[in-house]
Parts: structure tokens; sequence; C-alpha cells
């Protein structure tokens, strides 16, 4: 279980790390749906990580499965291609772009297999869909977005 938390903390670290890249590139709009089960799925968190060097995108879903992603600052993501990284879990699913710096380190103590690690963390981070969604290995989710293209995606999660 721990092994498991702690791959998720260590993708929002990945996250941070490569959204935090040195020049923002130009951005173009992002946004989607995602069910689960044929049904919207409320307060995911979608990230497009990157094929190539490029920055990474994330979003959440709302109450209509909808999600716009954001590239550090800017909204929408950079052309290219993507795996796709949807995660929702218990613990309330604040987006990884509104955690603070202290927020992410502490996260990542506590889903690491440390002392530091309680039952209550490891409750905190259960998956409340299919862990082969969390990973971009195991997704099974591509996105390739386009300038000047709708760029607009569904991604339908199932058991």
């Amino acid at each position: 279980m721990h092994k498991r938390l702690f791959c998720l903390a260590a993708l929002a670290g990945l996250i941070v790390t490569i959204g935090c890249g040195p020049a923002e590139e130009a951005t173009t709009p992002v946004s989607g749906t995602v069910m689960y089960n044929d049904k919207p799925l409320e307060g995911a968190a979608v990230t497009f990580v990157p094929d190539s060097g490029i920055q990474a995108a994330t979003g959440t879903t709302d109450a209509a499965g909808k999600f716009s992603l954001k590239t550090a600052s800017q909204d929408g993501a950079v052309p290219g291609s993507y795996k796709v990284v949807v995660m929702k879990t218990t613990g309330g699913n604040k987006p990884v772009e509104t955690m603070s710096e202290e927020e992410l380190k502490a996260m990542t103590l506590k889903s690491a297999d440390s002392p530091q690690a309680t039952a209550e963390d490891v409750d905190a981070m259960k998956s409340l869909i299919p862990e082969k969604y969390n990973s971009p290995a195991t997704s099974g989710f591509e996105a390739t977005v386009e300038e000047g293209k709708p760029n607009e995606f569904e991604f339908k999660l199932v058991d």
C-alpha cells in the first residue's frame, strides 16, 4: 500500500517539476470530459504527461465531468503528444497545481514508505477509481494537442 502511495506522490512531484520549467511555452486551449461507468466523474485530477520535454498540463473535473487544462500559469497545454492520467482519491483531491511547496513536500513524506506515514495518511490517499488510471504507463489514454484545433477530449473509465 505504501508503495502505491509513494508512486502517487512521485507523480505529483514529477508534475510540479515538469510544470515549473525554465520558460513558458505557448499554449492552446484544451478541455474535455471524464466519464466513469457512463457517469460524469466529479473532482478528478486530470494530468497530461508529455512524451517529450514540454510541460505537463493539469485540470480538475467539475460536477459534469468537464475539465480545462492549465500549464504552469497559462490556460491550455503546449502542443504535443501526451499520456493522460486520471486520479480521484479520498481526502478531498486538492488539485496538485493549487498545492503549496510545503503541501507537496508533506504529501510526499507522508506517502512514502516511511515511519511518518500513518493509517490516516493511507486512508486519505485511497483511489476511488481503478488504479490503472493513476499512471501514464497503464492508463491507456493518450492525447495529441494541436495548435488551432478544437482539442476537446473524452476519457471513459470503467471498472
